[in-house]
């Protein structure tokens, strides 16, 4: 399934939101924080970084500060929405030190929430009636904006090590065989014809292979 745009998610929330992180970042998160950008009212940028140490967040907070003042800008998003992915220790210290930083850059904070064991907690929040003291629970695997997002062809695998691991190269006999033709015929393009051949040659192989793959949905025969 192929879309020439974003898939628009529905959120009217912050359970919304909170399904929607897993499919603006591509993978579920733990021990971390996520910065979700807005311009306007929408969703312009989403960004996760590790956790830190608590005792080492003074020193972390300066270069994070810099980077997600950055990622905001780059989009103009003028408001934004952090959230602690873990236990309070971790994250309460983390989003302390960030705010400030944030509110300095003129970053409008429009929330700040952590995620832990299944449930939402709001800092800014102050009402128990719909911020208990013991969070909010939610699901976000079987929410209405995971499944519009699961419609529209986006995928939100486990965690980010999955993502990493999908995107590793791929170490097989096979692959080294293709890689292996692949260099043979670079070689003998650029030695031929020089650096415009291997050009021509790469962006030919390019145009063959998704040809193949809209005809067949395969990358390569066998």
């Amino acid at each position: 399934m192929t879309h020439d745009h974003p898939a628009r998610l529905p959120l009217a929330s912050i359970s919304d939101l909170l399904a929607a992180v897993p499919y603006l970042l591509g993978f579920h998160s733990t021990d971390s924080l996520v910065t979700v950008g807005l311009t306007g009212r929408r969703i312009t940028v989403a960004g996760r970084t590790d956790l830190p140490e608590p005792a080492t967040v003074t020193a972390w907070v300066h270069a994070a500060g810099r980077q997600h003042i950055a990622l905001l800008r780059n989009v103009d998003a003028t408001t934004a929405i952090l959230i602690g992915y873990g236990p309070a220790t971790t994250v309460t210290p983390v989003i302390d030190a960030l705010t400030p930083h944030l509110h300095a850059a003129g970053i409008t904070i429009l929330d700040t929430l952590r995620v832990t064991e299944g449930r939402y907690h709001s800092y800014q929040c102050q009402d128990p009636h719909c911020c208990p003291p013991d969070g909010v629970p939610f699901d976000p695997h079987h929410s209405p904006t995971a499944v519009h997002a699961i419609v529209a062809g986006q995928t939100a695998l486990p965690d980010r090590a999955a993502l990493v691991a999908s995107v590793a190269p791929i170490h097989s006999v096979g692959m080294a065989a293709a890689s292996r033709r692949a260099q043979e015929r670079a070689f003998t393009a650029q030695t031929s014809g020089g650096r415009a051949a291997l050009i021509r040659a790469g962006r030919k192989a390019v145009d063959e292979a998704f040809t193949r793959y809209a005809t067949d949905a395969v990358l390569t025969y066998n």
